[in-house]
């Protein structure tokens, strides 16, 4: 209020005319202008306070508003108490609305002042407490020192005080400084003391903004410099945008340059979380969001950096943010395949396939390397990314290195990475190897029995030690990674022929899991078979949803030398070839077809549980399932152990397919 009111007051001020026609000293001016002022307000000279007592919190949060200045005034009024003349003074600190902020003085002249609403957290303006030279200094901004009689107030008149404005060089009001005692022991230099502590105070605080706002000019483009590959803006308290880069307005969809200066609602179609900041003073490190855009709905990772003044209070606030599809195209390209599957991918319910995934399920529970072995096509691959995502690895990196397909020469830099200058052609800032990428998570080493010998001892050193050293480094790198190894290979066979090394073999054979050929599961066929034509009708948009009994017949008889991969591709080649709401014989690769009828015609041919009923075509597979089961059974006279020979399955996956049908059978 008082602040407010200061430059139309000091405007307004006019020199005052002694009846003998001479001008009054500037200082009498001022006085006798507040003593007018005071009766114009109708304040009485021997009113009691009028100023209302504020309570601890209120005293509190206006110190800690004010802490700059207070920082900064505090030791030299501390060191002025120290000069002899001014022992038996107050040296008071009040900001620009007039509240007393700190007081330094002995504390008997304090408890006398404190009678006179002299304290920290009080108000002194003047319709309150009259004519003062705090509320002159204040409102004139000029130094003033009223003594006795000249105060307004009657309870003031035992008293004198000095005054002078802190005001910096912008023109900012802070406050004032006072020195105030009894006006017996005035003394000349009183008024010149203040001033010069008070301009002390000012330079002081004018030095410390300058070297915020250099600390901040510094933080701003470091912060700058390290997100040149994000977007960038910069936001003032008011929500404004003070800066924003080139990238920052490609993915908002402004001009970048204009954009500066607009507030951001501007630019987005609501409220921006990152305004929260300016209140709590939390900032946050790569979080998900959705805004609405003027390039419509848009997914960004974003992180909130806030930028405080010496108070602690938030000024600007820096936020950084990317595209996040930009940054799974990033992380894709850099670390290689994301783990997808999971083990509800893991199609069959046949006794080999449930065993490998219970093994494989317990694996994923600890930590120890896993190695995968099966012919091509069973799903290794699949196993090992439903390992990653059941582990607590699983929100860590997992990548994948097929060691058949890098050339010899390049293996040891995938796997390790390189230096500056390590070899011709080497990036000029180095490379990562895959250990280092996959810190944290998973490294699946695919076609393991492929390795040469050379690279099979470096591996072993990085697995016993558990840290790399790049090609042509000397600094050895920690390296927190889970192993998985796959192989199509028989590597106890490989170590006898001298081919594997036999203490890798042992470091990699902890948990071992074999996967099952098709051949060894076809009971699975049918769920397999249903599945890919579901998943490859919808991807290609095919009307056709079942298979004929007869191509189910022909695909359960066949050995599926490529396994599950095979098995896949054939449905989809059918899948193309069929007409109709249903793949037929016809439509199947010749060689399953003639591989099939080949055996359906042997005198040992052996029937499975799709060709142990004779239902219609338009059956589910549920209801084909049930039908060959009941058959089956009735042919066996309910005997599990005969009917399970003849199906091809064991004994405890008929039981559980009895139980499930509620089918009647014997022991």
């Amino acid at each position: 209020m008082l602040a407010e009111s200061s430059e139309s007051y000091a405007a307004g001020l006019e020199p005052l005319i002694e009846p003998e026609g001479g001008l009054l000293p500037a200082a009498e001016v001022l006085i006798r202008q507040s003593q007018e002022r005071c009766r114009q307000y109708g304040l009485l000279p021997d009113a009691t306070f009028l100023s209302p007592i504020p309570t601890a919190e209120e005293i509190v949060r206006r110190r800690r508003t004010r802490k700059e200045l207070i920082d900064v005034a505090e030791p030299f009024m501390r060191m002025v108490l120290g000069v002899s003349a001014t022992a038996r003074f107050l040296i008071t600190l009040v900001d620009a609305d007039g509240y007393v902020l700190s007081i330094a003085g002995d504390s008997r002249l304090q408890a006398a002042f404190r009678k006179h609403n002299f304290f920290v957290g009080a108000r002194w303006r003047e319709n309150e407490v009259g004519t003062s030279a705090i509320v002159i200094a204040l409102l004139a901004r000029a130094p003033v020192q009223v003594v006795g009689e000249q105060h307004y107030c009657t309870r003031f008149h035992p008293f004198t005080c000095a005054a002078t404005p802190l005001i910096t060089k912008e023109g900012e009001l802070l406050g004032c400084l006072c020195m105030s005692g009894h006006k017996a022991n005035v003394y000349p230099n009183t008024l010149g003391m203040t001033i010069a502590i008070g301009e002390a105070i000012t330079k002081q605080v004018e030095l410390r903004r300058a070297l915020a706002d250099v600390q901040f000019s510094n933080r701003c483009q470091a912060a700058i410099i390290d997100s040149i590959f994000s977007g960038f803006m910069l936001i003032d308290r008011n929500g404004n945008i003070a800066q924003m880069n080139e990238v920052g307005g490609k993915i908002f969809g402004v001009d970048a340059t204009k954009s500066i200066g607009k507030h951001i609602t501007e630019i987005v179609n609501s409220r921006p979380v990152v305004l929260d900041v300016f209140d709590t003073g939390v900032g946050w490190t790569d979080r998900e969001f959705f805004i609405d855009s003027k390039r419509g709905l848009i997914r960004l990772i974003k992180t909130a950096i806030p930028i405080k003044n010496a108070s602690g209070e938030v000024v600007y606030v820096i936020e950084t943010f990317r595209e996040m599809d930009r940054v799974h195209e990033f992380a894709t390209k850099v670390m290689g395949a994301r783990a997808r599957f999971t083990f509800d991918d893991i199609i069959g319910n046949s006794c080999a396939i449930r065993q490998a995934v219970d093994l494989a399920a317990l694996a994923a529970e600890g930590d120890s390397t896993v190695l995968l072995q099966g012919e091509t096509g069973t799903g290794k691959e699949i196993f090992a990314q439903a390992i990653h995502n059941a582990s607590s690895r699983s929100r860590g990196p997992y990548l994948a290195l097929n060691c058949a397909a890098i050339p010899r020469d390049l293996m040891e830099s995938e796997l390790f990475g390189y230096v500056e200058g390590a070899f011709s052609g080497a990036s000029k800032s180095g490379r990562a190897g895959k250990f280092e990428l996959a810190a944290g998570g998973t490294l699946l080493l695919d076609e393991i029995g492929d390795l040469p010998l050379d690279m099979q001892a470096k591996l072993l050193r990085v697995l016993q030690d558990k840290a790399v050293m790049r090609i042509g480094g000397n600094k050895v790198i920690p390296v927190d990674v889970r192993i998985i190894a796959a192989t199509n290979k028989d590597l106890e066979e490989e170590v006898q022929r001298g081919n594997f090394r036999r203490d890798l073999f042992y470091r990699l054979n902890v948990v071992s899991i074999k996967l099952p050929p098709l051949r060894d599961r076809k009971e699975d066929i049918p769920l397999l078979a249903h599945h890919f034509l579901k998943k490859t009708a919808a991807r290609l948009n095919k009307s056709t949803t079942a298979f004929t009994r007869e191509a189910l017949l022909a695909l359960t008889r066949y050995e599926w030398p490529g396994n599950i991969r095979e098995l896949e591709n054939a449905i989809e080649r059918a899948l193309n070839a069929a007409r109709s709401t249903e793949i037929e014989p016809d439509n199947l690769p010749a060689n399953i077809v003639a591989a099939a009828s080949a055996k359906g015609s042997g005198p040992n041919s052996t029937p499975h549980l799709t060709q142990a009923a004779e239902p219609s075509s338009g059956m589910t597979l549920q209801e084909l399932e049930h039908a060959a089961l009941a058959r089956a059974l009735a042919a066996n006279k309910g005997n599990i152990a005969r009917t399970a020979r003849q199906l091809g399955v064991s004994r405890t996956t008929l039981y559980k397919k009895v139980k499930k049908y509620k089918l009647k059978s014997t022991v």
